[in-house]
């Protein structure tokens, strides 16, 4: 068997990827391996901020991980919800600590 075909029955092929915010939960240890990805076409090139959970690969919107730095100064927490408003340009995350230990 050659290693294309190999690899085409042993991996499940996937053209989209999920957005964190689709989570109804995250627990902030289970993400795995947060890697910038370039990502579109010749005409439109962008990066993201892809990571693995529970086995998946999901995109962490840059926004998103500026907001958990900034939490993790003022509080400790383990899960987080991600909500997200707008589509395209429009688009807005909050992070909601659902645990949250507030710092001294």
């Amino acid at each position: 068997m050659d290693e294309l075909t190999k690899f085409l029955e042993e991996n499940e092929l996937t053209t989209t990827l999920k957005n964190i915010a689709e989570l109804d939960s995250v627990q902030l240890d289970l993400i795995k391996n947060i890697t910038l990805e370039e990502m579109g076409n010749e005409e439109n090139r962008f990066k993201k901020y892809v990571c693995e959970y529970n086995e998946e690969k999901y995109t962490i919107p840059t926004g998103v991980l500026i907001a958990i730095k900034n939490l993790k100064q003022k509080m400790t927490f383990t899960r987080i919800r991600v909500l997200k408003s707008g589509e395209g340009l429009k688009t807005t995350y909050q992070v909601v600590p659902l645990d949250p230990i507030n710092k001294v």
